[in-house]
């Protein structure tokens, strides 16, 4: 009695694994005839201080330190040193949250999040009205808000 419970026990586990490998087979199968597009995540949705869409796969961005190599080649011409001295920040458009690079990457972005870069400018006696630091232009927002200057920026450090 207990051999041949034994016996087919060990029968019905082989077949449970002969199944089981089946199944892989089959997936991978289906997994090599799907386009390579279909693998990969969705992009975070980055616009840069300028306005600029740049969206980037975090399967290539993979850390704060690419993330900044990454902006310090797209202001390389404009806004280098910004980013160089970190003045800058990144927020995720639906919930106005800043986004902290020192966290652990993983928690910085995910798949298919929308984000904003701003350039920071310190308050100085000649822009302390709200002016533009470059064209002098005045805002005539509250100083605590967000003001977009991008449009025709052209750069300081």
């Amino acid at each position: 009695m207990m051999k041949t419970q034994g016996s087919d026990l060990q029968k019905l586990m082989m077949e449970v694994l002969a199944s089981n490998l089946q199944i892989y087979r089959e997936v991978r199968a289906v997994r090599t005839q799907m386009p390579a597009q279909v693998l990969l995540q969705e992009p975070v949705l980055f616009w840069d201080a300028r306005g600029h869409f740049a969206p980037f796969h975090l399967d290539f961005v993979n850390s704060a330190e690419a993330f900044i190599a990454v902006l310090r080649v797209r202001f390389k011409d404009v806004g280098l040193n910004k980013i160089e001295k970190g003045e800058f920040a990144i927020s995720e458009v639906a919930t106005k949250r800043d986004i902290d690079l020192l966290q652990s990457w993983s928690r910085c972005f995910r798949p298919g999040q929308k984000v904003n870069m701003s350039m920071i400018f310190d308050l100085t006696p000649e822009n302390k009205d709200n002016s533009c630091p470059v064209c002098g232009f005045i805002n005539s927002g509250s100083s605590d808000t967000e003001i977009k200057w991008y449009e025709g920026f052209k750069g300081t450090d």
